[in-house]
């Protein structure tokens, strides 16, 4: 029986398609939810930058600005 398995890069290749996949189709809330879910995993703890980032443009595009505005303030004090 086999298993699968999922590595590090083929996780952050993934995540970046399930990213693209929804902001095509103006899923903004669930983008938002995708990148937050990117923020705690462990494999994509090396992307953590990039994850970020992506968070920011998703609270952005789903109109939410607090938690936008908590990401520019992150960024300021690094």
């Amino acid at each position: 029986e086999k298993t699968f398995k999922l590595y590090p890069k083929d996780e952050f290749a993934l995540f970046k398609e399930l990213v693209q996949i929804a902001c095509q189709h103006k899923l903004y809330p669930t983008m938002q939810r995708i990148t937050y879910t990117g923020l705690v995993s462990k494999c994509l703890s090396g992307h953590r930058s990039e994850v970020e980032f992506n968070c920011f443009q998703a609270c952005l595009l789903n109109n939410d600005f607090p938690n936008a505005l908590r990401f520019i303030k992150e960024y300021a004090a690094k």
